[in-house]
Protein backbone atom coordinates (compact mmCIF):
# COMPACT_ATOMS: atom_id res chain seq x y z
CA UNK A 1 0.00 0.00 0.00
CA UNK A 2 3.19 2.31 0.67
CA UNK A 3 4.53 1.89 -2.31
CA UNK A 4 1.85 2.36 -4.13
CA UNK A 5 0.85 5.46 -2.90
CA UNK A 6 4.85 6.33 -3.40
CA UNK A 7 4.57 5.62 -7.20
CA UNK A 8 1.45 7.69 -7.83
CA UNK A 9 2.92 10.67 -5.60
CA UNK A 10 6.01 10.43 -7.89
CA UNK A 11 3.82 10.26 -10.86
CA UNK A 12 1.99 13.79 -9.83
CA UNK A 13 4.80 15.51 -9.26
CA UNK A 14 6.95 14.32 -13.00
CA UNK A 15 3.51 15.27 -14.36
CA UNK A 16 3.58 18.71 -12.76
CA UNK A 17 7.46 19.33 -13.86
CA UNK A 18 6.77 18.54 -17.31
CA UNK A 19 3.06 20.41 -17.65
CA UNK A 20 4.87 23.46 -15.57
CA UNK A 21 6.40 25.40 -18.39
CA UNK A 22 3.47 24.82 -20.64
CA UNK A 23 0.90 26.04 -18.17
CA UNK A 24 3.13 29.36 -16.98
CA UNK A 25 3.31 30.04 -20.93
CA UNK A 26 -0.91 29.56 -21.24
CA UNK A 27 -1.30 31.31 -18.40
CA UNK A 28 1.02 34.69 -19.14
CA UNK A 29 -0.93 37.68 -20.64
CA UNK A 30 -0.21 38.93 -23.82
CA UNK A 31 1.70 41.80 -24.43
CA UNK A 32 0.14 45.26 -24.42
CA UNK A 33 0.38 47.49 -27.36
CA UNK A 34 1.76 50.67 -26.80
CA UNK A 35 1.58 53.82 -28.91
CA UNK A 36 3.63 56.71 -28.39
CA UNK A 37 2.29 59.92 -29.83
CA UNK A 38 4.60 62.23 -31.28
CA UNK A 39 5.42 65.45 -29.54
CA UNK A 40 4.05 69.05 -30.11
CA UNK A 41 5.85 72.14 -29.92
CA UNK A 42 3.43 75.15 -28.94
CA UNK A 43 4.34 78.90 -29.03
CA UNK A 44 1.21 79.32 -26.56
CA UNK A 45 3.17 81.62 -24.34
CA UNK A 46 5.26 83.08 -27.21
CA UNK A 47 8.47 80.86 -26.71
CA UNK A 48 8.42 77.23 -27.75
CA UNK A 49 7.32 74.84 -25.89
CA UNK A 50 6.20 71.26 -25.19
CA UNK A 51 2.33 71.10 -24.82
CA UNK A 52 2.44 68.81 -21.96
CA UNK A 53 4.60 71.18 -20.12
CA UNK A 54 2.81 73.73 -20.18
CA UNK A 55 0.21 75.06 -17.18
CA UNK A 56 -2.76 75.91 -19.48
CA UNK A 57 -5.73 74.10 -20.78
CA UNK A 58 -4.56 73.86 -24.44
CA UNK A 59 -6.38 72.19 -27.64
CA UNK A 60 -3.28 71.72 -30.78
CA UNK A 61 -4.61 71.17 -34.14
CA UNK A 62 -1.36 70.19 -36.07
CA UNK A 63 -1.07 70.78 -39.96
CA UNK A 64 -2.61 67.50 -40.85
CA UNK A 65 -5.40 67.43 -38.51
CA UNK A 66 -6.60 70.35 -39.90
CA UNK A 67 -6.35 68.93 -43.17
CA UNK A 68 -7.75 65.57 -42.81
CA UNK A 69 -10.62 67.32 -40.47
CA UNK A 70 -11.86 69.37 -43.54
CA UNK A 71 -11.91 72.54 -41.64
CA UNK A 72 -11.66 75.88 -43.73
CA UNK A 73 -11.83 78.57 -40.91
CA UNK A 74 -10.97 78.77 -37.37
CA UNK A 75 -15.00 78.43 -36.41
CA UNK A 76 -14.77 74.81 -38.34
CA UNK A 77 -12.29 73.38 -35.09
CA UNK A 78 -14.01 71.74 -32.12
CA UNK A 79 -12.74 71.95 -28.68
CA UNK A 80 -14.27 71.50 -25.36
CA UNK A 81 -15.41 74.67 -23.95
CA UNK A 82 -15.51 76.61 -27.50
CA UNK A 83 -18.22 77.84 -29.26
CA UNK A 84 -18.71 80.51 -32.15
CA UNK A 85 -21.43 82.81 -33.13
CA UNK A 86 -21.13 83.53 -36.53
CA UNK A 87 -24.83 85.39 -37.18
CA UNK A 88 -24.41 83.09 -41.05
CA UNK A 89 -21.58 86.04 -41.49
CA UNK A 90 -17.93 85.28 -41.29
CA UNK A 91 -17.15 89.16 -40.69
CA UNK A 92 -18.90 88.81 -37.31
CA UNK A 93 -17.28 85.33 -35.96
CA UNK A 94 -17.22 85.80 -32.31
CA UNK A 95 -15.13 82.95 -30.57
CA UNK A 96 -16.34 81.94 -26.82
CA UNK A 97 -14.10 80.58 -24.38
CA UNK A 98 -15.74 78.59 -21.21
CA UNK A 99 -18.37 80.89 -21.97
CA UNK A 100 -16.61 84.38 -22.14
CA UNK A 101 -17.38 86.30 -25.58
CA UNK A 102 -17.51 90.05 -26.19
CA UNK A 103 -18.46 92.03 -28.84
CA UNK A 104 -16.85 91.82 -32.77
CA UNK A 105 -14.70 95.35 -32.27
CA UNK A 106 -13.62 94.55 -28.25
CA UNK A 107 -12.88 90.55 -28.40
CA UNK A 108 -12.45 88.95 -25.15
CA UNK A 109 -10.77 85.72 -26.93
CA UNK A 110 -7.67 86.92 -28.63
CA UNK A 111 -6.85 85.72 -31.87
CA UNK A 112 -3.49 85.48 -33.33
CA UNK A 113 -2.00 84.98 -36.99
CA UNK A 114 1.26 84.08 -37.12
CA UNK A 115 2.26 86.35 -33.98
CA UNK A 116 0.36 89.56 -34.98
CA UNK A 117 -3.25 89.74 -32.86
CA UNK A 118 -6.24 90.45 -34.66
CA UNK A 119 -8.63 93.57 -32.79
CA UNK A 120 -11.46 92.76 -34.66
CA UNK A 121 -13.15 90.00 -36.03
CA UNK A 122 -13.73 91.31 -39.37
CA UNK A 123 -10.19 90.12 -40.08
CA UNK A 124 -9.77 86.85 -37.44
CA UNK A 125 -12.25 84.69 -39.15
CA UNK A 126 -10.15 84.34 -42.64
CA UNK A 127 -9.81 81.03 -44.33
CA UNK A 128 -7.05 78.31 -43.28
CA UNK A 129 -4.55 78.16 -45.92
CA UNK A 130 -1.41 77.01 -45.61
CA UNK A 131 -1.32 76.86 -41.98
CA UNK A 132 0.69 74.61 -39.52
CA UNK A 133 -0.95 75.08 -36.41
CA UNK A 134 -3.76 76.37 -34.93
CA UNK A 135 -3.48 76.29 -30.63
CA UNK A 136 -6.80 77.28 -28.59
CA UNK A 137 -5.54 78.51 -25.53
CA UNK A 138 -8.35 78.91 -22.28
CA UNK A 139 -8.27 80.32 -19.61
CA UNK A 140 -6.88 84.09 -19.09
CA UNK A 141 -4.31 84.91 -20.80
CA UNK A 142 -3.63 89.31 -20.29
CA UNK A 143 -0.10 89.08 -19.00
CA UNK A 144 1.01 88.20 -22.20
CA UNK A 145 -1.11 88.78 -24.56
CA UNK A 146 -3.28 91.86 -23.44
CA UNK A 147 -6.98 92.68 -22.18
CA UNK A 148 -8.14 91.31 -24.89
CA UNK A 149 -7.70 87.65 -24.09
CA UNK A 150 -9.44 87.81 -20.42
CA UNK A 151 -11.44 84.09 -22.29
CA UNK A 152 -8.46 82.65 -23.57
CA UNK A 153 -6.05 83.09 -26.87
CA UNK A 154 -6.74 81.25 -30.54
CA UNK A 155 -3.36 81.07 -32.33
CA UNK A 156 -2.83 80.28 -35.98
CA UNK A 157 0.36 79.47 -37.20
CA UNK A 158 1.29 79.38 -40.89
CA UNK A 159 3.38 76.04 -42.28
CA UNK A 160 6.97 77.17 -43.15
CA UNK A 161 8.48 76.82 -46.69
CA UNK A 162 10.76 73.81 -47.03
CA UNK A 163 14.37 74.55 -47.42
CA UNK A 164 15.25 71.09 -48.66
CA UNK A 165 12.71 69.73 -51.32
CA UNK A 166 9.75 70.88 -53.28
CA UNK A 167 6.01 69.55 -52.11
CA UNK A 168 2.51 70.60 -53.39
CA UNK A 169 -0.97 69.47 -52.78
CA UNK A 170 -4.42 70.11 -55.37
CA UNK A 171 -7.73 69.27 -53.88
CA UNK A 172 -11.00 69.78 -55.28
CA UNK A 173 -13.79 69.34 -52.10
CA UNK A 174 -17.39 68.92 -53.06
CA UNK A 175 -20.76 68.95 -50.97
CA UNK A 176 -24.18 69.44 -50.75
CA UNK A 177 -25.77 72.33 -50.76
CA UNK A 178 -23.78 72.78 -54.06
CA UNK A 179 -20.76 73.56 -52.03
CA UNK A 180 -17.00 73.24 -54.16
CA UNK A 181 -13.75 74.15 -53.77
CA UNK A 182 -10.25 74.64 -55.04
CA UNK A 183 -6.99 74.56 -52.83
CA UNK A 184 -3.65 74.29 -53.49
CA UNK A 185 -0.14 75.38 -52.41
CA UNK A 186 3.38 74.36 -53.17
CA UNK A 187 6.81 75.33 -51.41
CA UNK A 188 10.23 74.54 -51.62
CA UNK A 189 14.00 76.16 -51.94
CA UNK A 190 14.80 78.38 -54.34
CA UNK A 191 18.54 77.81 -53.05
CA UNK A 192 19.03 74.88 -51.07
CA UNK A 193 19.33 75.60 -47.07
CA UNK A 194 19.24 79.09 -47.53
CA UNK A 195 16.37 80.64 -49.26
CA UNK A 196 12.70 78.72 -49.63
CA UNK A 197 8.96 80.22 -51.01
CA UNK A 198 5.94 79.10 -50.97
CA UNK A 199 2.57 79.34 -52.52
CA UNK A 200 -1.35 79.19 -51.40
CA UNK A 201 -4.56 79.55 -52.84
CA UNK A 202 -8.36 78.86 -52.37
CA UNK A 203 -11.67 79.40 -54.05
CA UNK A 204 -14.52 78.36 -52.39
CA UNK A 205 -18.37 78.72 -52.70
CA UNK A 206 -21.70 77.61 -51.29
CA UNK A 207 -25.35 78.33 -51.41
CA UNK A 208 -27.38 79.38 -48.36
CA UNK A 209 -28.80 77.51 -45.76
CA UNK A 210 -31.60 79.71 -45.03
CA UNK A 211 -34.80 81.03 -47.97
CA UNK A 212 -36.49 84.26 -48.72
CA UNK A 213 -40.21 82.74 -48.97
CA UNK A 214 -40.90 85.86 -51.06
CA UNK A 215 -38.35 85.20 -53.95
CA UNK A 216 -37.06 81.41 -53.42
CA UNK A 217 -33.71 82.50 -53.40
CA UNK A 218 -31.13 81.21 -50.46
CA UNK A 219 -29.53 84.49 -48.60
CA UNK A 220 -26.93 82.99 -46.57
CA UNK A 221 -24.56 82.19 -49.22
CA UNK A 222 -20.75 82.51 -49.11
CA UNK A 223 -18.15 83.04 -51.84
CA UNK A 224 -14.34 83.36 -51.23
CA UNK A 225 -10.97 83.91 -52.86
CA UNK A 226 -7.96 83.60 -50.45
CA UNK A 227 -4.04 83.79 -51.31
CA UNK A 228 -1.15 83.55 -49.41
CA UNK A 229 2.61 83.87 -50.22
CA UNK A 230 5.99 83.22 -47.79
CA UNK A 231 9.78 83.95 -48.54
CA UNK A 232 11.92 82.36 -45.37
CA UNK A 233 15.55 83.56 -46.07
CA UNK A 234 18.36 81.85 -43.40
CA UNK A 235 21.71 83.47 -44.65
CA UNK A 236 23.53 81.59 -41.67
CA UNK A 237 22.73 79.72 -38.23
CA UNK A 238 22.40 83.31 -36.57
CA UNK A 239 19.73 85.33 -38.85
CA UNK A 240 16.51 84.12 -40.04
CA UNK A 241 13.72 86.06 -41.78
CA UNK A 242 10.43 85.48 -42.50
CA UNK A 243 7.60 87.24 -44.66
CA UNK A 244 4.17 86.44 -45.24
CA UNK A 245 1.78 88.40 -47.17
CA UNK A 246 -2.25 87.47 -47.19
CA UNK A 247 -5.07 88.41 -48.93
CA UNK A 248 -8.77 87.66 -49.15
CA UNK A 249 -11.39 88.89 -50.98
CA UNK A 250 -15.28 87.44 -49.42
CA UNK A 251 -18.62 88.21 -51.05
CA UNK A 252 -20.88 86.52 -49.19
CA UNK A 253 -24.90 86.72 -48.75
CA UNK A 254 -26.98 88.16 -46.05
CA UNK A 255 -27.75 87.80 -42.58
CA UNK A 256 -30.17 84.97 -41.73
CA UNK A 257 -32.04 87.06 -38.94
CA UNK A 258 -35.24 86.89 -38.43
CA UNK A 259 -38.01 87.49 -35.25
CA UNK A 260 -37.22 85.38 -32.44
CA UNK A 261 -40.80 83.40 -32.27
CA UNK A 262 -40.31 82.51 -36.33
CA UNK A 263 -37.45 81.38 -35.93
CA UNK A 264 -38.41 78.95 -33.35
CA UNK A 265 -41.23 77.71 -36.06
CA UNK A 266 -39.21 77.84 -38.91
CA UNK A 267 -35.15 78.21 -38.61
CA UNK A 268 -34.32 78.59 -42.15
CA UNK A 269 -37.34 80.40 -43.89
CA UNK A 270 -36.97 84.41 -43.81
CA UNK A 271 -39.80 86.43 -45.37
CA UNK A 272 -38.12 90.29 -46.21
CA UNK A 273 -38.48 92.22 -49.35
CA UNK A 274 -34.68 93.35 -49.47
CA UNK A 275 -31.92 90.69 -49.83
CA UNK A 276 -28.73 92.53 -48.99
CA UNK A 277 -24.73 90.69 -48.89
CA UNK A 278 -21.75 91.31 -46.38
CA UNK A 279 -18.71 91.97 -48.79
CA UNK A 280 -15.22 91.99 -47.05
CA UNK A 281 -11.34 92.91 -48.99
CA UNK A 282 -8.59 91.84 -45.93
CA UNK A 283 -5.05 92.36 -47.33
CA UNK A 284 -1.75 91.63 -44.66
CA UNK A 285 1.75 91.35 -44.53
CA UNK A 286 3.81 90.34 -41.59
CA UNK A 287 7.69 90.25 -41.27
CA UNK A 288 9.19 87.75 -38.26
CA UNK A 289 13.28 88.32 -37.96
CA UNK A 290 15.24 86.37 -35.36
CA UNK A 291 18.61 86.56 -34.01
CA UNK A 292 19.84 83.86 -32.29
CA UNK A 293 23.25 84.58 -30.47
CA UNK A 294 25.40 82.83 -27.67
CA UNK A 295 23.73 84.56 -25.13
CA UNK A 296 20.64 86.82 -26.14
CA UNK A 297 18.49 85.80 -29.11
CA UNK A 298 16.34 88.76 -30.73
CA UNK A 299 12.89 88.26 -32.27
CA UNK A 300 10.77 90.75 -33.88
CA UNK A 301 7.32 90.61 -34.95
CA UNK A 302 6.03 93.53 -37.52
CA UNK A 303 2.14 93.51 -39.08
CA UNK A 304 -0.11 95.68 -41.28
CA UNK A 305 -3.33 94.82 -41.44
CA UNK A 306 -5.75 96.29 -43.53
CA UNK A 307 -9.82 95.10 -44.04
CA UNK A 308 -13.02 97.02 -45.30
CA UNK A 309 -16.09 95.92 -44.89
CA UNK A 310 -19.45 96.44 -46.61
CA UNK A 311 -22.63 95.04 -45.69
CA UNK A 312 -26.45 95.71 -46.19
CA UNK A 313 -29.57 93.86 -44.71
CA UNK A 314 -33.58 93.81 -44.12
CA UNK A 315 -33.61 95.57 -40.56
CA UNK A 316 -37.26 95.21 -40.16
CA UNK A 317 -37.20 91.23 -40.67
CA UNK A 318 -40.38 91.63 -42.34
CA UNK A 319 -42.03 91.22 -46.38
CA UNK A 320 -42.65 95.42 -45.53
CA UNK A 321 -40.26 97.70 -46.84
CA UNK A 322 -39.79 99.45 -43.34
CA UNK A 323 -36.15 99.85 -42.36
CA UNK A 324 -33.17 98.35 -44.13
CA UNK A 325 -29.35 99.26 -42.83
CA UNK A 326 -26.16 99.34 -44.94
CA UNK A 327 -22.48 99.98 -43.09
CA UNK A 328 -19.32 100.53 -44.57
CA UNK A 329 -15.80 99.83 -42.16
CA UNK A 330 -12.31 100.36 -43.34
CA UNK A 331 -9.79 99.36 -40.90
CA UNK A 332 -5.54 99.86 -41.07
CA UNK A 333 -3.43 98.25 -38.22
CA UNK A 334 0.35 98.23 -37.53
CA UNK A 335 1.78 96.12 -35.23
CA UNK A 336 5.46 95.57 -33.94
CA UNK A 337 6.88 93.90 -31.25
CA UNK A 338 10.38 93.20 -30.45
CA UNK A 339 11.69 90.56 -27.29
CA UNK A 340 15.11 90.09 -26.53
CA UNK A 341 15.72 86.36 -24.85
CA UNK A 342 18.18 85.87 -22.52
CA UNK A 343 20.02 81.91 -23.13
CA UNK A 344 19.20 79.86 -20.12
Amino acid sequence: MTTGRLCTSLAIIFASLISAPYLAQAQTPDPVPTFQLPPVIVTAQKEPAGAQDLPVSLTTFTEQTVRNSAARIVSDLIAPNVSFTEFTARKLSNPRFRGIGASPANPAVATYFDGVPQFNTNSSSIDLIDVGQVEFVRGPQSALFGRNSIGGLINVTSARPSLSGWTGSLSVPLANFSSREVRGNVAGPVVDGTLGISAAIQYGQREGFTVNDLTGNDIDSREAFSAKGQVLWTPNRTWETRVIVNGERARDGDYALNDLSAVRFEPFEVARDYEGFTNRDLFSTTALITRTGKSVTFMSTTGVVDWSTHDSTDLDYTPLPLVTRAASSIASTLWRATAPKTAS
